[in-house]
């Protein structure tokens, strides 16, 4: 099945590599994803839980939307920011994603157009 969207750990990227799929769980920050999230294009295949118009709180910054665990909202809160480049690689990005508790140790870019193998 393809995939739209790729989650790597900034620091350890090579080392940290997850598919945002349902009931997968993150290995570097163990937090669960939300669900199986398809290409921007096909939105109607979209399985994730997204709400929009929200503000990181401890930094300030404006966000794309709020992906919340459809189970326990609570405990998997993620906050995605757009239009960013991943540090290394120089690949553009759809977000970066944060634990809301510790924004500065749960960070994974979100890249766009790779397939599941």
């Amino acid at each position: 099945m393809t995939i739209a969207y790729f989650m790597q750990h900034v620091r350890a990227p090579q080392h940290r590599r997850a598919w945002l799929s349902g009931g997968l769980v993150h290995p570097g920050s163990g937090m669960a994803t939300v669900a199986l999230m398809q290409h921007e294009r096909a939105p109607q295949h979209r399985r994730a839980w997204l709400s929009g118009g929200l503000v990181h709180p401890c930094s300030g910054m404006a966000t794309v939307a709020l992906m919340q665990h459809e189970r326990a909202p609570q405990h998997r809160r993620a906050w995605l920011s757009g239009g960013l480049v991943h540090p290394c690689s120089g690949m553009a990005t759809v977000a970066l994603m944060q634990h809301a508790r510790s924004p500065q140790h749960r960070r994974a870019w979100l890249s766009i157009g790779l397939v599941h193998p």
